[in-house]
């Protein structure tokens, strides 16, 4: 018997690599259309079935080069996403390259007015290690314990049913039961303001 994570309600137990039942809205975003110096504005593509989305956020905070996304011109910190509402959402990409200083951050439910420190979900991704952590009231907390990962893969952060899961090639590797955030925000990619060296691409996102 297969168990559906569909709920918005914790669970008692969390089942470690559990389906999950198909969303409300699908995204899918590949980058080889061209090179552009701000993502913000664009469009994510059209897959059958699927949603389109327009990225929003920091302008000139994330480019596009060679087919990848890599950080823009602008300083300091910056952030793009898509606005979910939902359950419970999946959010992936390709790590093409690693970052070499500082870390990416694939955020999920990040408050949309949170200001300069807004409440999310998140996947740190600091050179060869990952770790799942959550953003509360300003304050960081690490959830779980730490893994590896490696250029090339595909890196994911998915948060149903109070279940909060992080994937490497679509494989479970780390998962804590959480469920204090609102299920309505930004899914997207924060970059520290010393993040450098990281491309990436294939972007899938879920909302349940």
């Amino acid at each position: 018997m297969s168990i559906v994570v569909r709920s918005n309600q914790p669970m008692a137990s969390a089942p470690l690599g559990a389906p999950f039942a198909p969303g409300r809205a699908l995204y899918r975003a590949v980058f080889g259309a061209g090179d552009t110096s701000n993502l913000v504005g664009t469009q994510t593509g059209e897959v059958a079935g699927g949603s389109i989305g327009t990225w929003q956020g920091t302008p000139n905070g994330l480019a596009v080069s060679g087919g990848s996304v890599v950080r823009g011109s602008a300083t300091g910190t910056s952030f793009i996403g898509l606005p979910i509402l939902g359950a419970g959402a999946n959010m992936s990409w390709i790590f093409r390259t690693l970052p070499t200083a500082s870390a990416v951050y694939l955020d999920l439910f990040r408050d949309i007015n949170g200001g300069g420190a807004p409440d999310s979900y998140r996947l740190e991704v600091m050179g060869t290690t990952a770790r799942l952590m959550k953003r509360e009231g300003g304050a960081l907390s690490y959830l779980g314990s730490s893994f590896s990962v490696a250029a090339g893969q595909r890196l994911g952060i998915r948060w149903v049913g109070g279940l909060l899961v992080a994937t490497v090639n679509d494989a479970v590797v780390s998962q804590v039961l959480i469920g204090t955030l609102p299920s309505v925000g930004y899914a997207g990619i924060a970059l520290a303001a010393g993040t450098l060296g990281f491309a990436i691409d294939n972007m899938e996102i879920d909302v349940y």
